[in-house]
C-alpha cells in the first residue's frame, strides 16, 4: 500500500483528532515556555500575577490531561465522546477569551497592553483548536449515531425522483 493509499484510508475523525490534539498540546508548550521564559519571575505582588505564574502551568497540564482523554474516549466512540470533546472546546474558549480579557482589559488585576509573539501564537493554535474540534464534535456525533442524514441525500436527487401522480376521485364537502 502507497502512502496516498493509506492516507486516503484515515477516517476524518481520525484526522480531526490528531488535528484537535496537535493545537491543544502546542498551546499547551506554548504555554509553558511562557512561564519559563517570562511569568514565573513575576513578583507574587504584583497585581493578578497568580494569573500568569499559577494559570500558565495549570494550562499547560490540562492541555496534556485533555489530548489524553480525547484520544481514549475517541477511540472508543463511547458515550463520553461528546462530552469529553465539549469539555476540550470550552477550555480552549476559555483559554482564549482570559487572553484576549488580559489584553483588553483585565483578568483577576492581570492586565498586558501588548501583544507579544507568545500571545499571537497562542490565539492562533486555540482558534485553530477550536475549529478542529468543532469538526470532529460533529463527525463524531455522525459517527456514533448513524445519522449521516444532513451528510449525504438519503435518495436520489429531486429532478430524478419518480413523479406521483395525483389521485383521482372524488371530493365529498362536507355541509
Amino acid at each position: 500500500m502507497s502512502a496516498i493509499e493509506s492516507v486516503r484510508r484515515v477516517r476524518p475523525e481520525t484526522l480531526f483528532l490528531a488535528l484537535s490534539s496537535e493545537f491543544i498540546l502546542a498551546g499547551g508548550f506554548i504555554h509553558l515556555r511562557e512561564w519559563l521564559d517570562v511569568y514565573r519571575r513575576v513578583p507574587a505582588t504584583a497585581p493578578g500575577a497568580a494569573v500568569v505564574r499559577v494559570g500558565l502551568p495549570l494550562n499547560t497540564a490540562a492541555s496534556l490531561v485533555i489530548v489524553i482523554a480525547l484520544v481514549l474516549v475517541v477511540r472508543r466512540r463511547g458515550r463520553l465522546t461528546q462530552p469529553v470533546i465539549f469539555g476540550a472546546l470550552a477550555f480552549q474558549v476559555a483559554s482564549l477569551a482570559t487572553l484576549i480579557a488580559s489584553r483588553v482589559a483585565s483578568v483577576f488585576g492581570w492586565s498586558e497592553p501588548t501583544w507579544t509573539s507568545g500571545a499571537d501564537q497562542t490565539r492562533a493554535v486555540e482558534v485553530a483548536a477550536i475549529a478542529a474540534l468543532l469538526i470532529l464534535a460533529a463527525l463524531s456525533r455522525h459517527e456514533r449515531t448513524g445519522d449521516h442524514s444532513d451528510l449525504d441525500d438519503a435518495g436520489p436527487p429531486h429532478s430524478e425522483r419518480p413523479r406521483q401522480t395525483p389521485k383521482v376521485g372524488t371530493v365529498s364537502i362536507p355541509g
